[in-house]
């Protein structure tokens, strides 16, 4: 219901810029901090969200990229089975707004002169919860965040850092590329037996200790 660019957006561009200020150790000696872990965590949807955020979702996340970047076009193409990014939007806006949503986190981090580190990207959970209605979806995102080099205040006006714009193209590479994390059908599926043993052994090795007997 807000307006862009939102109350979540002004609050995450607020934590980046506040990243940068220096702060005092135990000693009252100064540092910067210039790497940091960010864990972000969203409902998917709603799929009736306001023309003016889906624009900026479609448009300006993802849209964009592929305009500016013709190496992209290819890796995006994996998600959307070869649709273009409309239809994609159109015609299934959960799997849209799971590559789009972290497209954003990178970009909110690129214009504040930090930029996502491309060895593990953004790693996205997916959690299915109940509700009384049915279900809903979480996802969980998590990711290394880095200060660009050099840092905006080492450069000229309009200069950018070519390294740090090869490392969000790859960040953006692996948005596009690879799938969402499904975290019931990874514990549920192939670690149900072993956690199983594990908590049987568990009991077994309580018993040595503690096994009182009934009255």
């Amino acid at each position: 219901k807000e307006q862009l660019p939102g109350r979540l957006t002004a609050a995450m561009r607020l934590l980046f810029e506040m990243q940068m200020r220096p702060g005092l150790d135990r000693r009252g000696r100064q540092y910067t901090v210039d790497e940091f872990t960010l864990m972000f965590t969203t409902q998917v949807g709603p799929p009736n969200l306001p023309d003016e955020y889906l624009s900026y979702l479609r448009d300006s996340c993802v849209k964009r990229n592929l305009d500016r970047y013709e190496d992209l076009r290819e890796p995006f193409s994996v998600n959307p089975n070869g649709r273009d990014v409309g239809a994609f939007f159109r015609e299934d806006f959960d799997g849209a707004f799971k590559l789009a949503i972290p497209k954003s986190l990178s970009e909110l981090a690129w214009e504040r002169d930090w930029v996502i580190d491309s060895a593990r990207g953004i790693e996205v959970f997916e959690f299915i919860r109940d509700w009384i209605a049915g279900t809903y979806c979480m996802l969980h995102m998590a990711m290394t965040v880095r200060r660009q080099a050099p840092p905006r205040e080492r450069r000229g006006p309009g200069q950018t850092s070519p390294a740090a714009e090869a490392e969000h193209r790859k960040v953006i590479n692996r948005i596009f590329t690879e799938q969402v994390v499904a975290v019931e059908n990874v514990v549920v599926g192939s670690l149900k037996c072993d956690l199983e043993d594990d908590l049987l052994r568990l009991f077994e090795y309580r018993r040595r200790y503690y096994d009182p007997q009934p009255e």
